[in-house]
């Protein structure tokens, strides 16, 4: 995952939804109507070159038929790092900093898709966005969970 998001290794893209794919199909849910990936802000973006989450949901979209709305979501204000954090500096960094994008997702099932989810600060910010929004259920997949061991 590391090499994935700081080292432009793209083509672990696809492996890493296939993997995820399994989670998603094993949902005793029904399958979301929607992909929205996480979104960088643009400043990260540009930094980065891309965003991980995003080629996730691109290749998750590929192999199920659901749509991905890369655009779904804006992170509207740059943030800290997350992983610098602690649990309450990450849940302020990240509150309010979503907003819809140009879509309509009421009554829609949405599936949020990122890479890695350490507190879930995150996923709740972009998860309160969606339902304030009208989204009729909002889930989220990532690859990775981290673990305080």
């Amino acid at each position: 995952m590391h090499h994935f998001k700081y080292y432009d290794q793209f083509a672990l893209a696809k492996p890493l939804a296939e993997m995820m794919m399994s989670t998603l199909s094993e949902l005793s849910l029904e399958p979301p109507d929607l992909l929205i990936p996480i979104p960088l802000h643009s400043q990260r973006e540009r930094e980065r070159g891309y965003n991980q989450s995003s080629l996730i949901a691109r290749e998750l979209s590929k192999a199920t038929g659901i749509p991905a709305a890369e655009k779904g979501l804006r992170r509207i204000r740059a943030t800290e790092v997350q992983a610098k954090l602690d649990l309450q500096e990450r849940i302020k960094n990240v509150e309010g900093v979503f907003a819809l994008g140009d879509i309509e997702i009421t009554q829609k099932r949405v599936c949020l898709i990122d890479d890695v989810c350490t507190t879930g600060a995150t996923l709740f910010s972009a998860a309160d966005c969606l339902k304030s929004a009208g989204a009729a259920r909002v889930t989220g997949l990532t690859f990775a969970r981290a673990l305080k061991i």
